[in-house]
């Protein structure tokens, strides 16, 4: 998810990993790699929020990662009860993800 705003060309508000609000991995064979190889990288190049939708693990398991501090995240939690979710870096706003099952 990168800020861009309403209308305006997406050559204006490039992708870059600072740039992203939020990245969004869903995992349905690949969760291990996904935590072991692809979030390091993630986090090495800055991107300051990911969610891990571990499709494997049942009814989805949600992991957070943020608090990026020397090239890794300090602040990890999971669940595997989703509800409302407030969106990193866009003030007031949530999506339910109890809505995923």
């Amino acid at each position: 998810m990168v800020p861009c705003r309403a209308g305006a060309d997406r050559r204006c508000c490039p992708a870059t990993p600072q740039a992203e609000l939020l990245l969004i991995e869903v995992a349905d064979s690949s969760a291990r790699y996904d935590r072991e190889v692809k979030l390091p990288l993630y986090a090495r190049h800055g991107v300051a929020h990911v969610w891990l939708v571990d499709l494997e693990a049942g009814r989805g398991r949600l992991r957070f990662y943020s608090r990026l501090e020397g090239g890794e995240y300090s602040d990890i939690s999971s669940t595997e009860h989703p509800g409302v979710t407030p969106l990193p870096g866009l003030k007031g706003m949530a999506i339910d993800l109890g809505l995923l099952g």
